[in-house]
């Protein structure tokens, strides 16, 4: 029998509102709320460390306000390093039988990780990074289409009710136990963030609802999502919600919640269907992480294209010294923010593919070690959809990149405000 101890294992769902995982823990008489920094290298080996420094930061700032949410909820929250198959055998040693809750992993290295926790421990999985569940689809995983485009018009035919959940009033009491939380991020290097950034990122779920009520709300800029989104500087162009999105910080079903309301208030159009368009294609590429297991991130290249192994120009792409204007803007942008636009996304990748002839894995890589909101499976999805790895109809996505800065900065100001 599992025990009456339970343990909320956080990762990337640094919430207490719409947490299945955390209501459920709540129900034993004892909680234990933990995360553990198990850090790996990057999943193209042999280059970056998969966390950077900037991203390190977002996450230390979403636990510091996690554990306050907690505290306030008559609970506290255990940080700690190690492998985790490493922690869990201490906690055990030192509580007992653990039941260990947690929310559905979708990427292939998490998805083996929790499966090998699952051997030895009693593992219950209750939500998952998605808008939409797995129980909702029209259709069972191994059927779901290749592509975007079907896969929409499946799931908006066949709309699911959508209801987040309130967040607990109070939570159990916690075990005493001897293994102390870290006085600081054992992944946290110093880091300087460039004043240029286009918002203040900071980690956190109230840091996410502030955004995310200034953004719905008191700017009502959802309702130019769709003709501003390609936009390149300022803070309101787009939503931005990603990072709190990736860490688990805001759930996409809040989100939807949101645009909800604001269209029964304001009325539906173009733009407010966009954003809840833009969560499908984020659901779509978790769903296909999920379906394809190791083969979403690393199947061979295509078959047709040979990839050129050229560090230095490797190098100058990273640090914004291709020579290609838009392109180091975009990459200047990343490397002093650890965000960019999704139309920069788009064309500093084609540019990588098409122009350098280098691998997009690798390319993946350095976006996965430096953006503040890398998420695994919209991360390697978008990189192999640009090189026609897979899910592209069109098997391929080649970029004009001067005609894209002429279409987006035609006055320069983009260039000129990250190359000055």
């Amino acid at each position: 029998m599992p025990s009456d101890i339970a343990v909320m294992l956080f990762s990337d769902d640094l919430r207490v509102d719409d947490n299945p995982a955390l209501l459920a823990a709540s129900q034993h008489s004892q909680l234990l709320c933990v995360y553990v920094f198990d850090e790996v290298q990057g999943r193209h080996e042999g280059h970056w460390p998969a966390t950077g420094p900037l991203r390190a930061r977002f996450i230390w700032q979403s636990l510091m306000e996690l554990e306050l949410r907690l505290n306030s909820l008559g609970q506290r929250l255990l940080i700690t390093q190690g492998p985790l198959h490493q922690v869990m055998a201490r906690l055990t040693a030192e509580l007992g039988s653990l039941c260990i809750y947690c929310q559905q992993p979708d990427s292939w290295y998490e998805t083996q990780q929790m499966a090998h926790l699952a051997e030895q421990y009693h593992v219950r999985f209750r939500g998952a990074p998605t808008l939409l569940s797995q129980n909702q689809l029209p259709f069972v995983l191994n059927q779901m289409p290749e592509s975007f485009t079907p896969f929409r018009k499946k799931v908006e035919a066949n709309w699911p009710r959508i209801q987040p959940l309130s967040p607990p009033t109070r939570l159990p009491s916690a075990p005493d136990i001897t293994m102390n939380t870290l006085g600081s991020s054992p992944i946290l290097t110093e880091c300087n963030v460039s004043d240029k950034a286009v918002l203040n990122f900071h980690g956190g779920e109230q840091s996410a609802w502030k955004r995310l009520k200034d953004y719905i709300w008191e700017q009502r800029a959802v309702g130019h999502y769709k003709q501003s989104r390609n936009g390149l500087l300022g803070a309101d162009y787009s939503s931005k919600f990603s990072p709190w999105l990736a860490q688990g910080c805001l759930s996409p079903r809040r989100i939807y919640q949101q645009v909800k309301c604001y269209e029964s208030r304001f009325g539906a159009s173009d733009s407010t269907y966009w954003m809840i368009f833009e969560l499908l294609w984020r659901d779509f590429f978790h769903l296909q992480a999920r379906r394809m297991e190791a083969d979403f991130f690393y199947s061979p290249p295509a078959a047709q294209r040979s990839f050129r192994d050229d560090p230095q120009a490797l190098k100058r792409w990273c640090e914004g010294r291709t020579g290609q204007e838009f392109v180091d803007a975009n990459m200047r942008e990343l490397l002093q923010t650890g965000f960019m636009s999704n139309r920069g996304r788009q064309n500093v990748a084609s540019y990588f593919i098409y122009e350098l002839q280098l691998d997009w894995r690798i390319g993946a890589a350095w976006f996965e070690h430096q953006l503040i909101d890398y998420d695994a499976p919209s991360n390697y999805g978008n990189w192999s959809y640009i090189a026609g790895q897979a899910h592209d109809p069109r098997h391929g996505r080649q970029f004009d990149i001067d005609a894209q800065a002429q279409r987006y900065d035609p006055e320069h100001q983009y260039r000129a405000y990250w190359l000055s």
